[in-house]
């Protein structure tokens, strides 16, 4: 009976985490800047829109494709974090 117990309320937890909301890729109703697709931001250069000109991601993660050939580049460690990679200037 315990490990029954133990099961349900294991399947539980799982249901609730897994019903968490996914990071936004929107930033006050805007799409965030993106940074070119190799599966990761360190490095890359972080673009508003479709613009050639960009400033490179101090670190972060991706999260995306955008139906295109980028991804979403955060500016932060926490891809939950409100903060994206700066655009360019």
């Amino acid at each position: 009976m315990k490990l029954y117990a133990a099961f349900i309320a294991l399947v539980t937890s799982s249901a609730v985490v897994m019903a968490s909301p996914a990071p936004s890729l929107e930033d006050g109703g805007n799409i965030v800047q993106r940074s070119w697709k190799d599966g990761k931001c360190n490095g890359t250069k972080c673009r508003i829109g479709w613009e050639v000109e960009g400033t490179d991601c101090d670190y972060g993660s991706c999260a995306g494709p955008d139906g295109g050939d980028n991804t979403y580049c955060y500016q932060t460690e926490d891809s939950n974090a409100a903060t994206y990679c700066p655009g360019a200037t």
